[in-house]
């Protein structure tokens, strides 16, 4: 099953990559876009990287494959239920969003972002305040940890 997926993104990445410049970077984003709403978060990231080294794909589009990484890692760290992966992938999108931010700091998706980048940082805090508050009183080592951990975050989202 795999591979037919594999083999069904290669050749949609095929067509994608003959039609011209500005309809291929629309339908290049609208093939992303339709493999996150399926859920194919794995598939849309092998597509990525293929794309940002391919000479065929638009050069408009290669720009922000970084930042569209970052928000498929994003949905896929979403809709994960292992907390260890989701941290994983939290990691890694905001990896991208700081570099992708610091690179592109005068255009509007390097406002996006940082404006992503300050949500994920929050959302971070915020899990890391309810994992302390279920912990007893007795563990006050580990909350007063966790809290620090957590104003990092926030300070960090500034």
């Amino acid at each position: 099953m795999r591979q037919f997926l594999l083999r069904a993104l290669l050749v949609a990445w095929a067509a994608l990559t003959v039609a011209s410049v500005a309809p291929a970077v629309e339908e290049s984003q609208e093939f992303v876009n339709a493999l996150r709403q399926r859920g194919m978060y794995e598939m849309a990231l092998a597509y990525l990287d293929r794309a940002a080294k391919d000479p065929l794909v638009a050069d408009e589009f290669k720009q922000h494959v970084a930042y569209e990484q970052a928000v498929t890692l994003l949905h896929q760290a979403r809709a994960t239920e292992d907390q260890e992966t989701r941290q994983r992938r939290l990691d890694q999108a905001r990896e991208k969003l700081s570099e992708f931010a610091t690179a592109n700091q005068e255009s509007l998706l390097g406002a996006k972002a940082r404006n992503r980048l300050g949500n994920l940082l929050v959302e971070r805090g915020r899990a890391l305040v309810a994992q302390a508050d279920k912990l007893s009183s007795a563990q006050t080592e580990k909350r007063k940890s966790l809290a620090s951990q957590a104003r990092r975050h926030f300070d960090e989202a500034r």
